[in-house]
Parts: C-alpha cells; sequence; structure tokens
C-alpha cells in the first residue's frame, strides 16, 4: 500500500509539472516573454515547493537568512538524491538562478523552461564549452549581483561519502569575487536514494554554513575546494551523531 501511494504521488507531481510548464510556456509567449523576466524566480520556487508538497516531503531550513541576503553569492550544496533538485528549486532566492548539466535541456517539458528562465545548462561533454559557460554566468553574477546554486560534485554520489569536488564552482566565485555559501542538504538520500524511483515521504533538513570568503584563497581554486568540502563534511559528521 506504501509503495502504491507513493506511485500516485510520483504520477500527481508529474501531471502537475505538464500543466504547470505548459501554462508558463503560454503565458510567457503571451507577454512577449515578460512573465518570467519579471517572476522567473517565483516560478521556480513555487515549482520546486508543489513538487516536493505532492510528494509528502516536508522542508526545514535553519540559517535561512542567509540565503536572503544581498548578492553576489555562489551556493554550493551536496548532491546525493534526485530530490536535492527539488529542494535547491524550493529554496531558490530573488535574483538567483540554478546551474544543470545540459542533459535536462532534452527532458521533455522541463527542458523547454530551461531557457525561458535563465537558467544555466552546462555542457559537460566539451571542456571549452563548460568554460564558457561559467565565463558566461561569471558575467551574469557579476553584473546582476546574482545568487548562483551549483553542485560542486557534479552529479549525484552513489554512496553516503561526498566525491570529490570539480573546481567550476569556486572559479566562478574567485572570479566575481562572491563568498561561497555552503547549503547541507540532510536526508534527501534517505527518502530517495539513487536508483529508486519512488521517493518516501518524510522530512528533509537544510542548513545554511556561514559564507566563506574568496580572499582567503586569492586565485588557489583547490584549496578553496577543499576548505568548502570539508566544511560540509565536519557538518554532515555532526549530523549523524
Amino acid at each position: 500500500m506504501t509503495k502504491l501511494v507513493g506511485i500516485l504521488r510520483l504520477i500527481a507531481s508529474w501531471t502537475f509539472t505538464i500543466a504547470y510548464v505548459t501554462c508558463v510556456i503560454v503565458i510567457t509567449l503571451a507577454s512577449l516573454g515578460w512573465f518570467t523576466r519579471r517572476h522567473g524566480c517565483s516560478v521556480i520556487r513555487s515549482w520546486g515547493r508543489a513538487m516536493l508538497r505532492i510528494l509528502g516531503i516536508t522542508l526545514r531550513v535553519d540559517n535561512i537568512e542567509l540565503l536572503d541576503g544581498p548578492g553576489p553569492k555562489v551556493v554550493t550544496f551536496n548532491h546525493s538524491s534526485q530530490l536535492d533538485g527539488y529542494v535547491t528549486l524550493a529554496m531558490l532566492p530573488d535574483n538567483g538562478t540554478i546551474v544543470v548539466k545540459r542533459e535536462f535541456l532534452y527532458y521533455p517539458f522541463i527542458g523547454q523552461m530551461i531557457p525561458l528562465l535563465g537558467i544555466c545548462a552546462i555542457d559537460r561533454t566539451s571542456h571549452e564549452r563548460a568554460e564558457a559557460s561559467l565565463c558566461e554566468l561569471t558575467e551574469r553574477l557579476t553584473r546582476k549581483r546574482m545568487t548562483v546554486l551549483i553542485a560542486p560534485e557534479g552529479t549525484r554520489s552513489r554512496t553516503d561519502e561526498m566525491r570529490q569536488f570539480k573546481l567550476g564552482a569556486f572559479h566562478l566565485a574567485l572570479k566575481s569575487r562572491a563568498p561561497i555559501l555552503p547549503m547541507v542538504i540532510i536526508g534527501a538520500r534517505i527518502l530517495m536514494p539513487r536508483g529508486a524511483l519512488v521517493p518516501a515521504p518524510g522530512v528533509i533538513r537544510v542548513r545554511l554554513l556561514e559564507p566563506i570568503d574568496w580572499k582567503i584563497f586569492h586565485r588557489d581554486a583547490s584549496a578553496f575546494a577543499q576548505r568548502v568540502r570539508s566544511a560540509y563534511m565536519s557538518e554532515l559528521e555532526r549530523q549523524d551523531k
């Protein structure tokens, strides 16, 4: 019975997504793009929160005031579950964007939303294309004083242990002179581990740690990444006790 309820919730969530995305696309086209330019972050945030609610997941956030401050900021998050995507969407502040892999452009409905909402899609198959995307994002981050959410692991971890961090997020922070704000997602992997088709209902906690200033590391992206990863490891170990 529990599995059947989970499947029904999953069907309901994607039925909602199809209807929601269709409405957003129609309104955006009718307004010649004004709607998503003006309300893009609210559109993303509302979809993420609705998806979590439909799936029976409650989001609890500590230190939310750190996210709400003015930009520019690079917000990193640990990535071990498909649910992390919904969490980051639900957490997106005004004047923010999310970095996703380019493969999402080919997903039905979701792929059509990415360019409309100004989400940055990174092509990881080519170093040159990935670097060009990050350079463009650096310019946007600096000019618009945005908040950018990005997973430094690059893809979901297959185990409880965090993957080594890629350096893109840290080059982005150094070039734009933005602090890194670590966002620790706790409990998502328990509710929906890698390979699971249906998430279990429950609680996901998010804890925002104190920002880490880019000035400490100058141009050393590797040291910056190691410092941030250590902050995650310490917090996750503390939560396990």
